[in-house]
């Protein structure tokens, strides 16, 4: 991991809970799945997508945002296990996403 001051990388590498709702469906998938992210306040995110060997996929930003529903879509992608992690300033939430 890199650490990018000022960033929301800096809530993954703090280990801190996310103040935020993060639901993703359907999971498992068969390729495409819909992140959902519903915080008290606005804030910088992001969405990084991992496969099972930690090697980055997808990775979004929003900027000052309270409210995200994104698409992600791993039909490119081999099946197994992804990790889906949304961060920000303040902490960071993972989510295991298992592609069929």
């Amino acid at each position: 991991m890199y650490r990018y001051i000022g960033s929301p990388l800096s809530g993954i590498l703090s280990r801190k809970p996310l103040d935020a709702q993060v639901a993703v469906s359907p999971n498992p998938t068969t390729g495409p799945f819909r992140v959902e992210v519903a915080a008290p306040s606005a804030s910088d995110f992001w969405v990084l997508v991992n496969d099972a060997n930690g090697k980055l996929v997808e990775r979004k930003e929003f900027n000052e945002m309270a409210q995200i529903s994104q698409q992600f879509d791993l039909s490119g992608y081999a099946t197994g296990t992804y990790w889906m992690t949304v961060s920000n300033l303040h902490g960071s939430h993972t989510v295991q996403v298992l592609k069929q």
